[in-house]
Formats: C-alpha cells, sequence, structure tokens
C-alpha cells in the first residue's frame, strides 16, 4: 500500500503532502436483543480446551448460554447500509470482552467480505479505550500513506463468562456493535488523547479546559462518574460502543464534538476530537 501514497497525496509546490489523519465519513450502531448463537460453538471436548485456556470449567450454563458473535453483528450493521463501498485498506475490531468461541474469526471474516480485502486489526485488553486507539492507529496509518478508506467495528459482546476485566459485575441482557467509517483526511478525528486517573470528573473538566465551548459526549463509563454530561440515547450500548452511540445520535455533525469515556479498570479517561465533515458546519 505504500507505492499508492504518491496517487493520493496533495501536490504542494514540488512536494507532495501527505493527509494530516483521518476524516470521520459515518457511524452508525445497533442494539441487539435476541440471543440466538452459543457462547461455545464447540464439540464438547473442543469446548473443554477453549475453556481451560481460560481456567474454566465445562458446565450447563455454559454450555446453554447464548450471545451475539462478532461475525452476525458485523452482518446486521452491513446490510443497514450500501451494498457496496469504497475499497477498504484495513478493518480493525475493537472490543472487551471477546467474541464468541466459534470456527469463525471475524476478522479474516472482515477481510473477504468488505471490498478491498482490508487489512484486518484487532485492538482489546484496553477496555473502552480500545477504539480510540484503533483510531490512532487509523491516523498514523493516513498519514504514513498506508491508509486512504478503513473501518472500525467496535463490539459489546456482553454474554461471556469472563470475570472482570473482560466482563461485567453485572449481567447485560442485550449486545451491540458500532460501525465508523473514515478516510484520509484534514484530521477530522484529533487529539487522541488517554490520562491515568483516579479522579475522572476533574480530569474531564481539564479536557474541557482544554478545548472550550466544544460540547461533550461521555461514554457510559464516564457518565458513572459525571452523571450530568451528555451521553448515548436510552436503550445503546452500554460499554465500549456508548460514546460511539452518542457520536451516531449527534451524526451528521453540525459542530466539533468531544468524545471521552472512563475505564474503571485501567483507570484511564480516553478522548479524541470528531470535527465534521467539510461543508457540515454551520
Amino acid at each position: 500500500m505504500i507505492a499508492q501514497h504518491a496517487s493520493r497525496a496533495t501536490a504542494v509546490g514540488d512536494t507532495l503532502q501527505a493527509p494530516a489523519g483521518i476524516q470521520m465519513s459515518g457511524v452508525r450502531g445497533k442494539v441487539f436483543t435476541h440471543r440466538g448463537e452459543p457462547l461455545v460453538g464447540r464439540t464438547h471436548g473442543l469446548m473443554e480446551l477453549a475453556l481451560a485456556d481460560h481456567r474454566m470449567a465445562v458446565d450447563g450454563d455454559l454450555a446453554a448460554r447464548r450471545g451475539n458473535g462478532f461475525v452476525s453483528m458485523s452482518e446486521a450493521l452491513l446490510a443497514e447500509g450500501e451494498a457496496t463501498g469504497p475499497a477498504l485498506d484495513a478493518v480493525f475490531l475493537a472490543y472487551r470482552s471477546p467474541d464468541l468461541i466459534t470456527h469463525d474469526v471475524a476478522g479474516c471474516y472482515l477481510a473477504e467480505r468488505l471490498p478491498g480485502t482490508p487489512v484486518p486489526l484487532a485492538v482489546a485488553d484496553q477496555g473502552v479505550g480500545a477504539p480510540f486507539t484503533a483510531l490512532r492507529i487509523a491516523a498514523s496509518m493516513a498519514r504514513s500513506g498506508e491508509l486512504t478508506q478503513g473501518a472500525l467495528f467496535v463490539f459489546d459482546q456482553n454474554s461471556t463468562g469472563w470475570h472482570e476485566p473482560f466482563g461485567r459485575d453485572t449481567p447485560v441482557d442485550t449486545d451491540a456493535a458500532v460501525l465508523l467509517t473514515f478516510e484520509a483526511g484534514d484530521a477530522g478525528v484529533r487529539n487522541i488523547t488517554e490520562r491515568r486517573t483516579e479522579d475522572p470528573a476533574n480530569a474531564l473538566g481539564e479536557l474541557r479546559g482544554d478545548h472550550p465551548a466544544v460540547p461533550v459526549l461521555a461514554g457510559a463509563g464516564l457518565r458513572a462518574h459525571v452523571p450530568d454530561a451528555d451521553g448515548p440515547p436510552a436503550g445503546a450500548g452500554r460499554d465500549c460502543t456508548s460514546v460511539w452511540f452518542a457520536l451516531a445520535d449527534r451524526s451528521p455533525l453540525r459542530q466539533p464534538v468531544l468524545l471521552a469515556d472512563y475505564d474503571r479498570v485501567t483507570g484511564r479517561l480516553h478522548s479524541c476530537l470528531v470535527a465534521p465533515s467539510p461543508g457540515r458546519v454551520a
């Protein structure tokens, strides 16, 4: 993909200017209330081997548990969009809880399913910060000429049996997914930051001071500490997807917004500034 860099750079005098980062081109989410896929979709012997890696035994509860896999949630989001789209250079997957244990590998599936045979990259073990990290990687790829078009799938797979930091203290009866599409551009997604803090409310105040007059959209993890902050609509995702549902609810943007969420396991406040697409500013 590096060889394609000159074709998408902007000529400035006798030099080639690379894109400044990425521009968001679309965002949509979906909540899944029905769970029809087995948590462990393998035969009994393979199930035991898979769960042994997590020091868990096969029991009646796990064998009967149902959920929504990354592949099926991705397909549901893709079905609600255009049948075809631009060729993608990369597809990112971001999540806290892992996928259902099946023979399908979601990243490989999406690489074949999406136009352009994009390179799949998964970001995990960061809680709600995983989508922010994925966007930071995508922006770096755009600046280096490795990415023109990309997509990010964010998943809340809540039926797993894993304990914190991978799961939840209290059961959640829905799953959720968000699809973000983006392209190399004039840094419409920028200031992607994270800071360690034990006082997320105070850290949010400092963040607001860095971006005066910019509305803040807070994810579920941050709203637990700052209840009056604007957040996702009722019934939206509650973990990694929540702040991105808030963005979808505001789209198309007419002004820049600051997205922020707090992960209580890692103790980090994650944020990024998202500006409207060109021509959308009021």
